[in-house]
């Protein structure tokens, strides 16, 4: 498989977004596909199945730290799994792009369907409006619930008259 090693473009995409790769992916998922398209050998599937489903994080960080040593190919195998809504990773897909997304210019414009008006008013709903590209990412809807949370917390503060002991 590693006939023509992985360019430093390919590692480098991998190295930098290899924190929510590792732990937004699903590693069960991907590996059947890999071993069957040859990025993963034999050897290395036995290596990532003796990994405890209880452990996936483990599991996508020792799979994240094969795919490099299987050449150029590797990396578009794997980029193609991730694009392919059956095995669920759509959303990590966009990460593997050579060319990164451009941000949003201000906070109140995103490059989704959604609008102002779709995100409830709150004193951090430009955070949440942020997030709106990325709400299908487990990460993202994680972030979202707990700015909600601490907008429900200050609300309650507020409504109770919270009053600092000094």
């Amino acid at each position: 498989m590693a006939d023509k090693p992985m360019t430093e473009a390919h590692r480098s995409i991998l190295k930098k977004k290899y924190v929510p790769l590792s732990r937004d992916l699903h590693a069960n998922h991907v590996i059947p596909y890999l071993y069957q398209e040859g990025v993963l050998t034999e050897e290395m599937k036995q290596t990532l199945d003796a990994i405890p489903d209880q452990r996936r994080h483990e599991k996508a960080r020792q799979l994240l730290d094969f795919i490099p040593t299987r050449g150029d190919r590797a990396f578009g195998i794997f980029k193609k799994a991730l694009e392919d809504p059956e095995f669920g990773h759509t959303f990590l897909a966009p990460l593997l792009d050579e060319t990164p997304p451009q941000p949003p210019q201000d906070h109140e414009s995103t490059e989704s369907a959604v609008t102002t008006e779709d995100v409830p008013d709150g004193p951090l709903k430009w955070l949440r409006l942020k997030l709106q590209p990325y709400k299908k990412s487990p990460s993202a809807r994680k972030m979202i619930q707990g700015y909600e949370i601490m907008e429900m917390g200050t609300k309650m503060l507020i409504d109770n008259e919270y009053k600092r002991a000094d």
